[in-house]
């Protein structure tokens, strides 16, 4: 793999996993993409970062006290209990509906097991980049970037990814955040949209009726935080070459303008051709290549997972991502067969190969002049 080697950390325990496999959009996925990092013998190329339950005060670095308190107790509590809204009508909700908890975010077993490990997780990894230990921290488990300050939305219980960017902040004065999640990095936004100490930039799916329908590129945050919020809303079909043009075009002349200290990557798999969302059309390769480009600035790097709904190809490609921030670019370029593991066999419809290909039959609407 060449001489090339950084010193990544890389988040998980058993109980880590255990949790995380519970989420119900995501059910298995967290197992299926560590057992496909150890099969490529990456594990001992990286140290590993315990995830511990993180304590309720870390929880409330960020989230309102009664949020997080109900979180902790919402298995247990009585989904009719009401509670009057802080307006001035007569409307009447309960208190799952206040918080987020319905729909795609409904309580299911072990859900305050989950939000403490994976925020434990991210804020672990924010430690060992704080401490030196190493260059680029991942917690693949992590990314929940839809979550606000007072209410889970969109497969968000909890925003882990602030809470790292808060704990990052302890040191560092200038932190760059980049989503490349199909989905509009909304929370992570809205959590420092005053803040002139984080650059948020979001590329995402916009479009009528796409969720969660923010991330204008007229959104520039307000405040001491004007110009500190950067959106690039795409459209469908989003390919290789595209996002290699908005690299060149906008992320890498934003970090130039904002010389970063740090850098956290949400790199959601959702976009991958594949994704039971049909929007964006890359491979593995592709947004690899980008995440690799960001490595290649040698800042202090957390990286986070996020949507990803074929859970096979997430796992490539949280893989490849991370064979290529342990040993550098060329890391997986050759790889061809899926190796031996407990999933294997959800590998054989692509004949156990690695790689798969764009969808010939989606365009790519995005045309950058």
């Amino acid at each position: 793999m060449g001489g090339h080697r950084r010193r990544v950390g890389y988040a998980y325990n058993e109980g880590l996993v255990e949790a995380a496999d519970k989420l119900p959009s995501n059910v298995g996925r967290a197992r299926r993409v560590h057992a496909l990092i150890e099969a490529f013998g990456l594990m001992d190329d990286m140290e590993t970062i315990d995830a511990p339950l993180i304590a309720v005060e870390g929880l409330k670095t960020y989230h309102d006290d009664a949020f997080i308190d109900y979180l902790r107790d919402a298995e247990a509590a009585d989904s009719d209990e009401e509670v009057e809204m802080e307006d001035e009508d007569d409307e009447r909700m309960t208190k799952r509906e206040k918080y987020g908890l319905e729909y795609d975010c409904s309580v299911f077993s072990g859900l305050w097991d989950y939000v403490r490990r994976v925020s434990g997780a991210t804020v672990a990894c924010a430690d060992y980049l704080l401490q030196g230990r190493g260059t680029v921290a991942i917690n693949w488990t992590g990314g929940r970037h839809h979550c606000r300050k007072g209410k889970a939305r969109g497969f968000c219980y909890v925003n882990d990814v602030v809470l790292g960017l808060v704990r990052l902040r302890a040191r560092f004065d200038r932190i760059m955040y980049i989503d490349l999640d199909l989905h509009h990095g909304d929370g992570v936004e809205a959590g420092f949209y005053n803040s002139p100490n984080v650059l948020t930039l979001s590329v995402h799916r916009f479009g009528k009726g796409f969720y969660p329908g923010t991330g204008r590129s007229t959104d520039r945050g307000s405040g001491r935080g004007t110009g500190y919020t950067r959106n690039i809303p795409c459209r469908r079909g989003l390919s290789d070459e595209s996002l290699k043009t908005i690299v060149q075009r906008a992320i890498v002349p934003f970090k130039q303008r904002f010389d970063p200290q740090a850098v956290v990557v949400v790199c959601g798999a959702d976009g991958l051709s594949r994704d039971p969302h049909k929007e964006w059309n890359l491979t593995c390769e592709g947004l690899t290549s980008a995440v690799t480009t960001v490595l290649e600035w040698n800042l202090p790097s957390l990286l986070l997972g996020g949507g990803g709904y074929h859970h096979q190809d997430t796992a490539r490609l949280w893989t490849l991502i991370t064979a290529k921030a342990i040993h550098g670019p060329d890391s997986g370029n050759n790889w061809s067969d899926i190796p031996d593991h407990d999933f294997l066999s959800e590998y054989a419809s692509d004949a156990y190969q690695f790689s798969f290909p764009p969808n010939f039959n989606l365009p790519d609407e995005n045309k950058f002049a």
